[in-house]
């Protein structure tokens, strides 16, 4: 049971009460005359009230500091509804292991809410049976579940005062304790991606076995991800709830002979073609006669004597190939997989097609180089600062990402026509690179007499020229970086603050103010403690400004 299931739970009690309660006020004004009955009936209202009360304020707990204040006083009288599903995945940070307990008492208290429903005769529709005196005595005669003497529902009470104690107290304790489960629960994230992202892009390596004369080049999309991960939770289950969507670009020109057939192109003629897929981790087991693309046949012979939670299809051992030869069969809900001993790696069909799309690096957007692009103005400068920053900390040391992030791999899809506008986003920003190039990574002065933190620094030059439109020359990230360069990059970076804060506003560039300060820390994104820095001053600061302008 979810986080958001559990409160689903406490809505069949909050549903109940305010109902039981109407009823027995209105039993209470039929048999006032009844002195000790109306006075055990006004006992038991008061309890049921109290409990409704509590129970409000467990869920306005749990609300606080993850949803807006103007929003809480709506969704604690509707729990499960609509509104709550945005956040579900940090109710089930705030939760942590409490989960099971919630669920337990949360649904003996929904059994005791529906006994208490029982024994009032309400109906479905929250009306009540009984509606004069002589129909409550009448009621009573029977001798069925209905009875209004105070002893009856003595157990009830207390079922409900039992649950309703716990409940405020682990939601209290989560509370507190919710800032030291993010740091676990990210610590564990970030060492997952890492893994998923190298196992990809070396199993894509693997699986680029073509001819081709020109390298290909691959561009992971810079998606920020939410997945909470929690002690009971395992790695490698979570990690197959992750997809990584990946291009693979071609230079594709008339001399192969399959490509010829594909794309039907002039003499001559060279061109870049991006395939873009879906990878997933997951569990595949090979055909016993490989193909380069599965067939229909393939995969209905597959549902056959397959373990659990195993698919059998091909492994694919020529991408480039197979890519080119999946727009024949669109219909597969899997191409393939690709592996990077001992993880394997599903392909599946895009939901964004860039067929067609050309490329701008983020240093050709700054610089005004394309004339008909979409519009990069305050809302699309904010989310790609925030997916640059999150995979800053996410692919840090990885293939795709050995130092840092910079103008030139970061990297856009454009339209080939103004028709195609809708097709991408200038908020959605991908990392490219050579598969056969190795990274050069920037060099530091063998004299300097103190570690850099180049991977932050660059991050915080990079924000700001993101945020204030234009590429700055002495924020150039190049050449020899030793300490007293790097400073004075600093220096410079920080003459720019006044526009920064017009620009992108206090809560912005204190994050860039972060990134500058921490470029003399001993500790860098490898080390867990800064890691979880970063993410406190620097990521969490810009998701809080993406939540505030997507609630605008």
């Amino acid at each position: 049971m979810s986080g958001l299931e559990v409160l689903g739970a406490i809505t069949g009690v909050l549903g109940v009460l305010p109902v039981a309660v109407d009823a027995l006020k209105t039993y209470k004004n039929i048999i006032s005359s009844i002195r000790n009955a109306a006075r055990d009936l006004a006992s038991l209202i008061r309890d049921l009230e109290t409990e409704q009360v509590r129970l409000q304020t467990t869920c306005e707990v749990l609300l606080e500091g993850i949803a807006p204040f103007s929003m809480i006083d709506d969704m604690t009288k509707d729990p499960f509804g609509a509104t709550w599903e945005k956040y579900s995945h940090l109710l089930r940070l705030r939760l942590w292991e409490s989960e099971r307990e919630f669920k337990n008492y949360t649904l003996d208290m929904r059994d005791a809410a529906m006994e208490l429903r029982e024994k009032l005769c309400i109906y479905g529709d929250g009306s009540s049976r009984p509606t004069d005196k002589l129909s409550i005595i009448r009621e009573l005669k029977k001798g069925a579940s209905f009875t209004l003497n105070k002893k009856d529902y003595i157990d009830i009470v207390s079922r409900i005062k039992r649950g309703n104690l716990a409940l405020s107290e682990l939601a209290s304790k989560s509370r507190g304790l919710e800032p030291t489960r993010q740091k676990r629960s990210q610590t564990r994230l970030i060492r997952l991606i890492r893994g998923l992202s190298n196992g990809i892009f070396n199993a894509i390596r693997n699986a680029t076995t073509c001819a081709c004369v020109a390298p290909h080049r691959v561009c992971l999309e810079l998606a920020p991800r939410d997945a909470i991960l929690i002690p009971s939770d395992v790695d490698d289950v979570v990690a197959q709830s992750l997809k990584f969507h990946v291009a693979f670009g071609s230079d594709i020109s008339i001399g192969n002979k399959d490509t010829e057939e594909a794309y039907n192109l002039m003499k001559g003629q060279l061109m870049n073609r991006w395939n873009n897929i879906y990878f997933r981790l997951g569990s595949f087991e090979c055909n016993k006669t490989p193909t380069l693309s599965p067939s229909p046949s393939t995969i209905t012979a597959s549902t056959i004597a397959v373990p659990p939670n195993t698919t059998k299809v091909a492994k694919v051992t020529d991408l480039c190939r197979m890519l080119i030869g999946k727009n024949k069969q669109p219909f597969l809900d899997c191409f393939g997989y690709i592996a990077d001993t001992p993880r394997t790696f599903g392909i599946y069909p895009p939901t964004l097609y860039l067929d067609g799309c050309a490329i701008l690096t983020l240093r050709e957007l700054l610089e005004g180089k394309q004339s008909k692009v979409a519009r990069f103005d305050y809302p699309e400068k904010l989310k790609v600062a925030h997916a640059i920053a999150v995979n800053t900390l996410h692919l840090h040391s990885t293939q795709w990402v050995e130092e840092s992030l910079t103008l030139d791999n970061v990297i856009f899809f454009l339209p080939s026509s103004d028709d195609d506008a809708d097709i991408v986003s200038l908020a959605r920003p991908f990392v490219v690179r050579n598969l056969l190039t190795p990274y050069n990574k920037q060099i530091t002065s063998s004299n300097t007499s103190r570690p850099v933190n180049l991977a932050v620094f660059s991050l915080g030059a990079l924000l700001v020229q993101v945020m204030i439109g234009r590429v700055e020359s002495a924020l150039e990230m190049a050449g020899m970086m030793d300490v007293r360069t790097v400073l004075s990059k600093r220096d410079a970076g920080k003459r720019l603050f006044d526009q920064l804060l017009e620009s992108g506003g206090a809560n912005y560039k204190s994050a860039v103010e972060w990134c500058f300060d921490s470029v003399l820390h001993v500790a860098g994104l490898q080390n867990d403690k800064c890691c979880q820095q970063f993410f406190q001053e620097v990521v969490s600061r810009l998701e809080e400004d993406v939540q505030l302008l997507s609630e605008n």
